[in-house]
């Protein structure tokens, strides 16, 4: 099964490779003309910035998350954070469009551009990514033994400082 969803997802990226490496092959399509170079531009730069936000705001949250001492509260966050995962993804898409589309208050701010400038993938990608880094940062910190956050506190280190 393994190997399957290998296949799955490396063959469509491996034939994009041999295509566009082939000799005599003149990337139509690849071009500035196609988009196709643009879009990879873009996405990388989007993806890049949508990783680092996502580590400064979910990591610590993560953080908090798995050492809070109102676990109730905590459940309550973690599910809202988690509910993107259960969403389809047109759901996903059509939320987000409610609230920063062009007709929507937040959208009608900033002009109606929101959805179709980089800040608007930025944000689309971080609504879905997000709760991937949050639950597996999360239970990576609930694995921490206890023992060393007590160790670091005694040494008079911060909350901050034993974060880091």
């Amino acid at each position: 099964m393994g190997a399957i969803a290998a296949v799955y997802v490396g063959f469509p990226i491996a034939v994009f490779l041999f295509e566009s490496t082939k000799a005599g092959v003149t990337n139509q399509g690849l071009g500035s003309s196609g988009g196709l170079l643009n879009a990879l531009a873009i996405s990388i730069v989007t993806a890049s910035i949508s990783t680092v936000l996502i580590a400064l705001f979910m990591l610590p949250l993560a953080w908090s998350i798995a050492n809070a001492k109102r676990k109730f509260l905590a459940n309550i966050v973690s599910f809202a954070v988690s509910i993107p995962l259960a969403l389809p993804p047109l759901v996903s898409g059509i939320l987000l469009i409610h609230v920063i589309g062009p007709l929507s208050w937040l959208g009608s701010t900033t002009g109606g551009r929101l959805t179709d400038s980089v800040i608007g993938i930025i944000i689309a990608q971080s609504f879905v990514s997000a709760p991937f880094a949050f639950i597996t940062a999360r239970a990576s910190f609930a694995n921490i033994d206890p023992g060393l956050n007590d160790m670091a506190r005694t040494y008079g280190l911060s909350d901050m400082r034993r974060f880091t």
